[in-house]
Protein backbone atom coordinates (compact mmCIF):
# COMPACT_ATOMS: atom_id res chain seq x y z
CA UNK A 1 0.00 0.00 0.00
CA UNK A 2 1.54 3.58 -0.75
CA UNK A 3 1.81 6.48 1.95
CA UNK A 4 -0.94 8.68 1.58
CA UNK A 5 -0.02 12.23 1.75
CA UNK A 6 -1.56 14.87 4.59
CA UNK A 7 -3.61 16.15 2.13
CA UNK A 8 -5.74 12.74 1.61
CA UNK A 9 -6.16 12.27 4.91
CA UNK A 10 -9.67 12.95 6.64
CA UNK A 11 -10.06 14.72 9.23
CA UNK A 12 -10.91 12.20 12.11
CA UNK A 13 -7.10 10.69 10.89
CA UNK A 14 -5.53 14.05 11.43
CA UNK A 15 -7.02 14.84 14.74
CA UNK A 16 -5.95 11.03 15.43
CA UNK A 17 -2.73 11.57 14.24
CA UNK A 18 -2.31 14.45 16.77
CA UNK A 19 -3.56 12.92 19.70
CA UNK A 20 -1.36 10.05 19.44
CA UNK A 21 1.80 12.64 19.24
CA UNK A 22 0.48 14.56 22.31
CA UNK A 23 -0.07 11.61 24.52
CA UNK A 24 3.42 9.80 22.90
CA UNK A 25 6.27 8.97 25.40
CA UNK A 26 9.56 11.62 24.60
CA UNK A 27 11.12 8.62 23.21
CA UNK A 28 8.49 7.58 20.66
CA UNK A 29 9.38 7.60 17.05
CA UNK A 30 6.97 9.02 14.53
CA UNK A 31 7.51 9.58 10.91
CA UNK A 32 7.42 12.79 8.88
CA UNK A 33 4.20 13.14 7.88
CA UNK A 34 2.89 12.98 11.22
CA UNK A 35 5.39 15.75 12.31
CA UNK A 36 4.77 18.06 9.47
CA UNK A 37 0.58 17.61 10.73
CA UNK A 38 1.20 18.56 14.30
CA UNK A 39 3.53 21.61 13.64
CA UNK A 40 1.31 22.72 10.50
CA UNK A 41 4.58 22.73 8.26
CA UNK A 42 5.21 20.95 5.10
CA UNK A 43 6.58 17.70 4.56
CA UNK A 44 8.87 19.57 2.17
CA UNK A 45 10.21 22.21 4.66
CA UNK A 46 11.03 18.84 6.81
CA UNK A 47 13.02 17.50 3.86
CA UNK A 48 14.64 20.78 3.47
CA UNK A 49 16.32 21.12 6.56
CA UNK A 50 17.16 17.57 6.36
CA UNK A 51 19.28 18.15 3.00
CA UNK A 52 20.63 21.57 4.17
CA UNK A 53 20.70 21.89 8.04
CA UNK A 54 18.55 23.19 10.66
CA UNK A 55 16.03 21.00 11.30
CA UNK A 56 15.46 18.39 13.81
CA UNK A 57 17.66 15.59 14.50
CA UNK A 58 15.91 12.31 12.79
CA UNK A 59 16.53 8.84 11.44
CA UNK A 60 16.20 7.01 8.50
CA UNK A 61 15.40 3.45 8.45
CA UNK A 62 15.66 2.45 4.53
CA UNK A 63 13.77 4.88 3.10
CA UNK A 64 11.62 5.44 5.85
CA UNK A 65 12.27 8.79 7.90
CA UNK A 66 11.64 9.12 11.58
CA UNK A 67 11.88 11.62 14.50
CA UNK A 68 12.00 11.43 18.02
CA UNK A 69 9.25 13.00 19.63
CA UNK A 70 11.78 14.63 22.39
CA UNK A 71 14.46 16.06 19.41
CA UNK A 72 11.52 17.70 17.52
CA UNK A 73 9.83 19.63 20.98
CA UNK A 74 13.26 20.36 21.68
CA UNK A 75 14.07 21.89 18.26
CA UNK A 76 10.97 23.86 18.05
CA UNK A 77 11.53 25.27 21.42
CA UNK A 78 14.46 25.95 20.95
CA UNK A 79 13.06 28.40 17.30
CA UNK A 80 11.70 31.04 20.09
CA UNK A 81 11.65 34.37 19.49
CA UNK A 82 10.57 37.90 20.18
CA UNK A 83 10.59 39.90 17.84
CA UNK A 84 11.25 39.33 13.85
CA UNK A 85 14.54 41.52 14.65
CA UNK A 86 15.83 38.54 16.67
CA UNK A 87 14.94 36.12 14.31
CA UNK A 88 16.37 37.97 11.27
CA UNK A 89 19.93 37.81 13.50
CA UNK A 90 19.63 34.05 13.98
CA UNK A 91 18.99 33.15 10.70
Amino acid sequence: MAKRSIRELSIEEKSMLKAQFITALPDDTFQQETIALYYDCSVSLLQKWRSHGGGPAYQKIGRTVIYKKRDVIDFFNSRRYANTAQYARVS
